[in-house]
């Protein structure tokens, strides 16, 4: 870390940090010989990705986790010499992470804060740098998207798939007929934060805000309550949507 002190309010802090990457795969699969007409087999892949990059120069840092995974199990039938049979039973998931992580502090717990002062600081005697530089921004909230800043968006969607085909040989001909039952699945939060937002250093100084912006949870309780027939409990809304279900209970 370099720091250097200006002749303004501000002095100017330079940061060179770790960016870490791991990465851990495995695969399996299993092949079964049943007996002269039955055969079955088992296939399973799991990849687990996480980085931890560094976000500017007050120690938050962006976690994100990525573990797509998928399996399936398969019993292949002969019948007979011109009638076959295959049943497939397959999963399919990919969880994703990202959380905003702010340096630990024994007075006030930030993970769930932002404190963002507008304009910008001239960038003397920084080798590599430009003429200006923007204000540190402490706290634990990262860009949830292009207007709002949350501390995590958990992502996990998984489906189950039931697959059955029959394969018929007459004659010259091939006949290939089946179905599919498939069960999707799609877990998701958006976990907020407050942001505070001065426009001068002076404003900050006088705590005078310009604006504080509140993104609440999308699974916390809301004071609003919209009926939805059908489901057992009440469809919840809040301050990002008009009307939010829960599915499954999440």
């Amino acid at each position: 870390m370099t720091l250097r002190v200006g002749p303004d309010l501000f002095d100017t802090v330079q940061l060179q940090a770790d960016n870490v990457v791991n990465e851990d795969a495995e695969a399996l699969r299993l092949d079964f010989k049943i007996n002269q007409k039955h055969s079955a087999y088992f296939r399973f892949f799991r990849d687990k990705g996480f980085n931890s990059q560094p976000d500017g120069v007050t120690g938050r840092r962006v976690l994100v986790e990525q573990v797509p995974q998928n399996g399936v199990i398969a019993l292949q039938s002969t019948i007979r010499p011109t009638l076959t049979n295959e049943f497939k039973f397959g999963y399919n998931s990919s969880l994703s992470r990202i959380n905003g992580s702010a340096p630990p502090n024994a007075a006030v717990d930030l993970s769930n804060l932002s404190f963002n002062i507008a304009g910008s600081v001239a960038g003397f005697a920084l080798p590599g740098q430009g003429s200006n530089a923007g204000v540190a921004v402490p706290g634990g909230l990262v860009r949830a998207n292009s207007a709002q800043n949350g501390r995590a968006q958990p992502y996990t969607p998984y489906s189950l798939s039931a697959i059955d085909s029959v394969n018929w040989i007459k004659g010259t001909h091939t006949v290939k007929f089946g179905g599919e039952l498939r069960f999707i699945n799609v877990y998701t939060d958006r976990l907020g934060g407050i942001t505070y937002t001065w426009s001068s250093i002076q404003n900050f100084l006088s705590n005078s805000l310009q604006s504080t912006q509140f993104l609440g949870d999308l699974s916390s309780p809301s004071p609003f309550f919209i009926p939805f027939a059908g489901r057992a409990g009440p469809c919840k809304a809040d301050n990002t949507t008009l009307a939010m279900c829960r599915m499954n209970g999440r």
